[in-house]
């Protein structure tokens, strides 16, 4: 529903299960994260979410917690791409954080941007509050033009700065009293300015030469706006966005994947999308591949079996294997 405000406390379920619940809802709406508890006995969170437009807003209530980031696996939630950066408002309380060889502790009023693909770490040792943005990267992008190099450095002091995030908080303030508000088409653009005064002239641009996230993102974009093409290759995507093979291939290293592996395993995912869907009466499982790019059922149903550990067919029916 438009402006719905989803949240999960983990005052919800058993002193046993909180943290691993946390973490299922945390990697649905960030990325792949684990979090140690400084209290494991005494651990309450509370994390909700609204989507706004392109842009996921969201606010954590913690006890004291070190939250570890995992590699390239970007949350469902508010990543159409699978591909995100996430902003951080520190609202109370006082949070360190270290990514890409970079530490930095934020206070009260500060902003820290995050790259969601990348490992990173983030802890406290008192409770406390965060507000975040998630930013597909494809929209970032176009706003910064070297992202790596405004991550993990604390955005805080500037009055224009200060001014963005005041903005930010009351927005968020304002839906967390009325969650069921249109905010969908209202928001969403004043989001995308809050981004670009926060992140604007923090970093020069580094040198594009020896970065491959850029390479990375655009050839994901276009892999997403091309699933349906068989004839999708590494050679016709790097084509597509102007580079090489070689420094597609070497792009994708840095996050443990090929291009051609990334390619199979969202159109994996679309399909399995596709199959949760579906009912009586719906496309085959066999219109369902080739909607997505194979041109090999067999290849299709091989390849399914051995990421979610069941048939199409099985998963159809209901056994969800490791989806």
């Amino acid at each position: 529903m438009s402006g719905a405000v989803q949240s999960f406390s983990t005052a919800e379920v058993t002193p046993r299960s909180r943290v691993a619940r946390w973490n299922e809802f945390g990697s649905e709406t960030l990325s792949s994260l684990s979090v140690d508890p400084a209290d494991a006995d005494n651990f309450n969170a509370r994390l909700s979410r609204s989507q706004i437009g392109n842009i996921g807003l969201g606010w954590i209530v913690t006890t004291a917690v070190t939250c570890i980031g995992g590699v390239g696996r970007v949350g469902a939630w508010s990543a159409p791409m699978g591909d995100a950066f996430v902003l951080n408002i520190q609202e109370e309380g006082t949070s360190s954080s270290q990514q890409l060889g970079r530490e930095v502790t934020c206070r009260p009023g500060a902003a820290l941007l995050i790259d969601a693909t990348r490992p990173g770490r983030t802890s406290s040792s008192a409770p406390m509050n965060m507000t975040f943005l998630k930013v597909p990267a494809e929209q970032l992008l176009r706003l910064v033009p070297d992202p790596e190099a405004v991550c993990c450095v604390c955005l805080a002091g500037e009055e224009e700065k200060a001014l963005a995030v005041s903005l930010l908080l009351s927005i968020k303030r304002a839906i967390a009293l009325h969650p069921a508000g249109a905010w969908r088409d209202t928001y969403g653009p004043v989001l995308l300015d809050i981004v670009a005064v926060i992140l604007g002239g923090a970093i020069e641009p580094a040198d594009r030469s020896v970065k491959g996230a850029d390479v990375r993102r655009k050839a994901c974009a276009f892999i997403e706006r091309s699933l349906d093409d068989p004839s999708l290759s590494v050679a016709t995507i790097a084509e597509a966005i102007g580079t090489t093979a070689r420094t597609l291939q070497r792009s994708f290293v840095e996050v443990g994947q090929t291009p051609r592996r990334y390619m199979v395993n969202r159109r994996l995912s679309v399909a399995t999308e596709r199959l949760r869907r579906s009912g009586e009466g719906t496309p085959s499982i066999a219109s369902i591949a080739y909607s997505v790019g194979f041109n090999d059922l067999s290849y299709f149903i091989r390849s399914f079996r051995k990421k979610l550990g069941v048939s199409p067919r099985e998963y159809r029916n209901g056994k969800f294997g490791r989806a």
